[in-house]
């Protein structure tokens, strides 16, 4: 019985297959990278051009409870699984907090890292 992989990044619902190239002077680069405060050159300017607003780096205390968090999640989709699965009695109800805690952490670690995915 092989089981197929769920995990993972989400698909993106269009693949970005062309490309900008443009040409700058080492002052317009030293500028963008200042702006950009770390995050990837390609995201920052892509989010500019588009309007969308600047990227805003995730503190290092949030990527860490962010990380940290992920291992409460595989824990808790685990134990879900195997309550779906049957392995051990349990009552609706217990069913339903566990939907419903998987839905608080999933928030709060999105929160960690400044919303859903790709939206920071």
């Amino acid at each position: 019985m092989g089981r197929t992989k769920k995990g993972g990044r989400p698909k993106a619902a269009e693949t970005r297959s062309r490309y900008l190239n443009i040409r700058l002077t080492e002052t317009e680069l030293a500028w963008l990278r200042d702006k950009a405060a770390g995050a990837q050159l390609s995201d920052f300017a892509r989010r500019r051009l588009l309007g969308k607003g600047e990227v805003r780096p995730i503190p290092e205390i949030n990527q860490l409870a962010w990380e940290q968090l992920a291992r409460t999640a595989a824990n808790l989709n685990q134990l879900t699984h195997h309550a779906n699965l049957g392995r051990f009695p349990h009552h609706e109800d217990f069913a339903r907090a566990l939907v419903r805690l998987s839905g608080n952490l999933k928030e709060v670690r999105e929160r960690l890292i400044g919303g859903e995915h790709g939206d920071r």
